[in-house]
């Protein structure tokens, strides 16, 4: 005799994969500002380097 699941089981299941969608979403949030906030470094980190530079040439040349 077949036994059925309990809609319990069903619910449960639902709020399982919700919770986990959830805390997916927030990583990705995170994620995304932590990249964003490396590319901010990144440039100002790059823009640095090339004044510089500049200023090394300049120096040499006069």
């Amino acid at each position: 005799m077949p036994t059925k699941k309990p809609s319990s089981t069903k619910k449960n299941t639902q709020e399982t994969a919700h919770d986990a969608l959830k805390k997916l979403e927030e990583e990705n949030t995170r994620l995304q500002q932590e990249l964003t906030e490396k590319n901010d470094k990144y440039l100002r980190t790059l823009a640095d380097f090339q004044n510089y530079q500049k200023r090394m040439e300049k120096e040499h040349s006069t």
